[in-house]
C-alpha cells in the first residue's frame, strides 16, 4: 500500500535513476544492463513502433477493508535493469489519489496501490513511486518487464514540430487496441510566475495523463499532464528541460513505498 518514506528517499531515487535510466539515453546505452529489454531505434520512426512501450496504470484507494475507488492513467517504459527492475514515466497526479475526503477521527488511514499493465495485458504491482514536487511527473519502479523502452530526447522540441502520442483515455487499453494521436508542439505557456508548461495540439481526456509525447525520432519530449474539457484538443505537459532534471535524478521528489 502507498505510504511515504521519510528517510533515504533522495539517495534511493538518485541511484534508481542512475542505474535504470543509464540505458535510456542514446549516447550511454548499456544493453547489458538492460538484459533482454532493448531500446527502440529506428531511422524512420512511426508512432506504432512505440506501442509495446505503452502501459496502463490503475490506482486503487483503500481504507481498511473498503475500496474507496479507482483511477487510471497512461505511461511509458523508460528504463530497465536486471536487478532493479523497470521504470515507468507518467504524470505525478496519476501516482497519488486525489479528491478523497480526509479520514474521520478514529478511521483507518487511506492507502492505495498502483498496478501497471503492459500490452500483453500482464499486470505488475508498483514497488516504489517517485512523485516530483515541482511539476507533474512521476517515476514508478516495477519488476523487470521484457518490453522495449523509450528514450528521453536530448533536445527540446521547436515550435511547429510534429509530435505523436499513444494513450489510454478512459482506460481504453488492450493488446489489440492502441489509440495513436498526432499534433504539433505549440510552445510554452506561462501558468504563474516562474512556472511554465509546454502546449501540444494533441487531444486528451481522463486516463491519457502520463502518456508520452514523442518527436519524429520516437524520443520523449513531454507527457500529457492537463487538458481543458472545453478545449480538449490541446494538452499541457511539463517542459522538456524539467523532464531532463527528473531523468538526471536531481528532481525533488516524494517517495511512496508499495512493497509492504
Amino acid at each position: 500500500m502507498g505510504k511515504i518514506l521519510k528517510t533515504g528517499k533522495k539517495l534511493m531515487f538518485s541511484l534508481l535513476c542512475l542505474i535504470l535510466l543509464s540505458c535510456a539515453h542514446h549516447e550511454s546505452a548499456n544493453h547489458n544492463a538492460c538484459g533482454s529489454c532493448g531500446a527502440i531505434h529506428s531511422k524512420e520512426f512511426k508512432p506504432e513502433d512505440a506501442i509495446q512501450s505503452m502501459v496502463l496504470i490503475t490506482g486503487t484507494a483503500i481504507q481498511g477493508e473498503k475500496k474507496l475507488g479507482q483511477w487510471w492513467g497512461s505511461g511509458a517504459v523508460v528504463g530497465h535493469n536486471e536487478k532493479m527492475g523497470t521504470l515507468i514515466l507518467t504524470a505525478g497526479h496519476v501516482c497519488v489519489p486525489s479528491g478523497l475526503p480526509p479520514p474521520k477521527e478514529g478511521d483507518d488511514p487511506i492507502r492505495w496501490t498502483l498496478d501497471v499493465t503492459d500490452k500483453t495485458e500482464t499486470m505488475y504491482p508498483a514497488i516504489v513511486a517517485f512523485v516530483v514536487k515541482d511539476f507533474d511527473a512521476c517515476l514508478i519502479n516495477v519488476s523487470l518487464m521484457d518490453v522495449p523502452h523509450l528514450n528521453l530526447s536530448e533536445t527540446p522540441p521547436v515550435v511547429g514540430e510534429r509530435v505523436s502520442n499513444i494513450s489510454a483515455p478512459f482506460a481504453v487499453f488492450s493488446k489489440d487496441l492502441s489509440l495513436i494521436f498526432e499534433g504539433r508542439y505549440a510552445g510554452d505557456l506561462d501558468i504563474r510566475k516562474d512556472f511554465k508548461v509546454s502546449a501540444y495540439t494533441i487531444p486528451g481526456a481522463g486516463g491519457a495523463s502520463g502518456s508520452p509525447v514523442l518527436n519524429a525520432h520516437g524520443d520523449i519530449v513531454g507527457i500529457v499532464s492537463q487538458v481543458n474539457g472545453y478545449f480538449h484538443h490541446i494538452t499541457l505537459s511539463p517542459m522538456h528541460e524539467q523532464l531532463k532534471v527528473l531523468f538526471s535524478g536531481k528532481a525533488e521528489v516524494l517517495h511512496f513505498d508499495f512493497a509492504n
